[in-house]
């Protein structure tokens, strides 16, 4: 039986399939979406990160603090 790798990082279009939403809402919010970063000017999201803020029922939106 082979293992299926998932990748670690996913993009603003894996990421809106994976939570139902548009990718125009993941690229107005993506500054505030947990495990977000911007590499060499696109933005990816750590799987890992979204995944467990899901299983946790934790918001993957992260509101400002301020």
């Amino acid at each position: 039986m082979e293992q299926v790798i998932e990748p670690e990082l996913i993009d603003s279009r894996e990421l809106a399939r994976l939570l139902s939403v548009s990718v125009k809402f993941i690229e107005k919010h993506r500054q505030h979406i947990a495990g977000g970063m911007k590499i060499g000017g696109a933005w990816r999201f750590r799987l890992s990160d979204i995944r467990s803020r899901i299983a946790t029922g934790r918001d993957v939106v992260v509101k400002n603090s301020r």
